[in-house]
């Protein structure tokens, strides 16, 4: 089975993209033995094939990763990781158009920071309030402040 990454992403110099994966030849989760993928500048796109055996494909995952060079950053591509897909017994090359997922795209804005910390955060349990104190039908303690 070949497989066939590509994206369409516009880099800067000393930047590139890798594909990394829970595959040993995507390199199982570590970026420095990722796979790395081809710049095409007619295109814009970033290509790679690769060939796996289709019995590797069960429960694969794998996630874009944009390595700068410059200051050395590693900026992964947002969101879970992306699944291959397991039912392609009777092809023989498995195309994967992807596209870069940012947090900033209109679908994945509700899932930042700004919306599930803050927004639609949900608060804490209250703590229980103290036995007998201040519930209707109930005397407050000797001593204890009037309401």
């Amino acid at each position: 089975m070949i497989l066939r990454f590509t994206l369409p992403y516009r880099t800067e110099p000393g930047q590139r993209l890798v594909v990394c994966g829970s595959l040993p030849a995507l390199g199982q989760w570590a970026p420095e033995a990722a796979l790395a993928l081809h710049y095409d500048a007619a295109s814009g796109h970033w290509n790679r094939e690769l060939e796996v055996s289709a019995d590797q494909l069960a429960g694969a995952t794998y996630k874009y990763l944009l390595l700068d060079e410059r200051d050395g950053g590693r900026h992964w591509e947002w969101g879970p990781n992306r699944e291959l897909p397991t039912a392609v017994a009777p092809f023989g090359r498995l195309v994967l158009a992807d596209w870069w997922r940012a947090p900033a795209q209109p679908e994945n804005e509700l899932f930042t920071a700004a919306f599930t910390e803050a927004l639609f955060r949900r608060p804490a349990p209250a703590a229980p309030a103290a036995p007998g104190c201040g519930r209707p039908g109930r005397a407050l303690p000797a001593g204890s402040p009037a309401r």
